[in-house]
C-alpha cells in the first residue's frame, strides 16, 4: 500500500460496502483479515495494490470499475440504481424464503423476474441473512412486549 502526500483519491471501497450493506466485521470475515484494519484498508488517500482491489472486488461481488475512482465523476454511473435493484431483489429472495401463501409467491416470483430482466446479474442474488433464530407461534409478540405484561401484572397485584 502506498499513502499518498498529495490527497488524490484512489478508490471508493468504503462507499461501496456502506452501498451494498455489508458491514465492517463481514467485510473483514469475507477478506481474512481482522476487523481493526478494514478502515485503513478502505482509507480511499490509499493506493491498494491491484490484488488487493480485486479481494475487495470479489468480496462486495460488484465489478472492480465500481470501486475505482473515475476522472470524470466520483460516483460511477448507476452504483445507486445497482444498490437499490439489489437491496430489492434481497427483500424479494427473503420474502419467498418465508412465505407459504401461494399468491405471495407467485407475486414475489414475478417481480424477480422483473428485476433479472433488467439486470442479469441479479439472477444469483442470495437473501437477506437471517439474525438469530425465527419466533415460535406462541413468541409472536416478542420480549419487550412480554416484559411490559410481566411488569403491569406485577403493578396490579
Amino acid at each position: 500500500m502506498i499513502v499518498s502526500n498529495d490527497r488524490k483519491r484512489y478508490h471508493r471501497v468504503a462507499t461501496v460496502r456502506k452501498l451494498e450493506g455489508m458491514s465492517a466485521p463481514r467485510a473483514a470475515a469475507r477478506l481474512g483479515v481482522p476487523v481493526s484494519h478494514i478502515s485503513r484498508l478502505e482509507d480511499e488517500y490509499i493506493d491498494l495494490p491491484v490484488s488487493l482491489m480485486y479481494a475487495w472486488q470479489k468480496a462486495l461481488d460488484v465489478p472492480l470499475s465500481e470501486l475505482l475512482i473515475g476522472s470524470k465523476d466520483a460516483t460511477p454511473e448507476g452504483i445507486w440504481d445497482r444498490a437499490k435493484l439489489l437491496k430489492a431483489m434481497k427483500t424479494v429472495g427473503s420474502i419467498l424464503e418465508a412465505t407459504e401463501e401461494p399468491m405471495v409467491e407467485r407475486m414475489a416470483n414475478n417481480l424477480r423476474n422483473e428485476l433479472v430482466q433488467i439486470m442479469p446479474e441479479l439472477a444469483d442474488v442470495k437473501p437477506w441473512p437471517r439474525a438469530g433464530t425465527p419466533r415460535k407461534p406462541h413468541e409472536c409478540f416478542g420480549r419487550i412486549l412480554e416484559q411490559t405484561y410481566v411488569d403491569l401484572q406485577a403493578n396490579t397485584e
